[in-house]
């Protein structure tokens, strides 16, 4: 029972891509569709890689360890500070949209309540931010219906510009969140499935979870690019969206510093100080260096699966001929 905690479902990580991209595209792309397109498509090979990758381990310890093999532990503190930039620029761009809501005035405690919020959503496991995950997508539906009787919508421009880069990352956020919802995802061939999943005929693959999350994003971000996006509901989406995208961050960084493998309540300890030291770390780096760790977090982004699935590879490698 200790170790579901720390589960989410295939159908749980559809709807944390969904909505992690999705809240990205709308803070993110400024109407630019390529940067969404390129967002999109990048995470839909993301997703093909971690699943590949994930398949055999439930943690990001585990992985990280076996993967990288010596180089491990750095790797997930570079991970982990990915991670943490990728969260305070999703913080401050969502407190930013809510103080504009009311007027430039909750701006502080917009951004204090989400932390708070994001510590809490995962305090007692992973459950309830994969739960909360699963009831954004009713928020989805509702706006869908609304924009259908709104105006005609801005329409989709696929116009280039010199930050197109930089946008298309931003939506992207940090890859190291994809590989911790893959690695905490228990599929039918993990053996690791609730009861009610066990008994359920519905049981995608958690590959065409992702993939398909990908591509559905897209598709809703056209289709409100396409109508009316004046209307309360797209607002209302937009936040529970973000909350989403931010609560998929706190599960990685609790993942990454092996939280749920902390064996007494010493280690947890040692396991949040390591993960909010590197927050806040990253955090101060933030306002001194953030055009220099907004180019850095590209590279980290592109480099980060190619070298997981490279040094996976050569791993493998390495077993066979030893076990011939």
């Amino acid at each position: 029972m200790a170790e579901r905690k720390y589960l989410i479902s295939p159908v749980q990580v559809f709807c944390f891509v969904l909505l992690y991209l999705l809240s990205g595209m709308m803070l993110y792309a400024g109407g630019r569709s390529a940067a969404a397109l390129f967002a999109a498509l990048f995470c839909a090979c993301a997703c093909v890689i971690a699943c590949v990758l994930c398949e055999n381990f439930s943690s990001a310890r585990g992985f990280y360890a076996s993967a990288f093999g010596a180089l491990g532990l750095p790797v997930r503190y570079i991970s982990a500070a990915l991670t943490s930039y990728s969260l305070i620029s999703t913080l401050f761009s969502f407190s930013a949209e809510v103080g504009a809501f009311y007027s430039g005035g909750a701006r502080k405690a917009v951004l204090l309540a989400c932390i708070l919020l994001a510590i809490f959503s995962v305090a007692k496991g992973f459950s309830a931010p994969a739960r909360f995950a699963e009831v954004c997508v009713f928020p989805l539906f509702f706006a869908v219906l609304v924009s259908l009787i709104g105006g005609e919508g801005e329409g989709i421009s696929f116009s280039l510009g010199g930050d197109l880069l930089f946008a298309g990352f931003d939506i992207i956020g940090s890859v190291p969140v994809v590989f911790s919802l893959y690695l905490r995802c228990a599929g039918e061939e993990s053996g690791k499935m609730s009861v009610y999943a066990k008994n359920s005929s519905f049981r995608p693959s958690a590959l065409a979870a992702g993939v398909c999350a990908a591509a559905a994003s897209l598709v809703v971000y056209a289709f409100f690019r396409l109508t009316e996006v004046g209307n309360i509901m797209f607002s209302f989406l937009l936040w529970f969206a973000a909350l989403s995208r931010i609560f998929a961050h706190t599960l990685a960084l609790c993942d990454i510093a092996g939280l749920p493998e902390a064996e007494n309540g010493q280690g947890k300890a040692r396991s949040m100080l390591a993960a909010a030291a590197i927050f806040a770390a990253v955090a101060l780096c933030t306002g001194a260096f953030g055009e220099a760790l907004k180019t850095a977090a590209v590279f980290a982004n592109v480099i980060f699966p190619c070298a997981a699935f490279a040094f996976s590879m050569l791993w493998c490698r390495g077993e066979k001929k030893t076990n011939a």
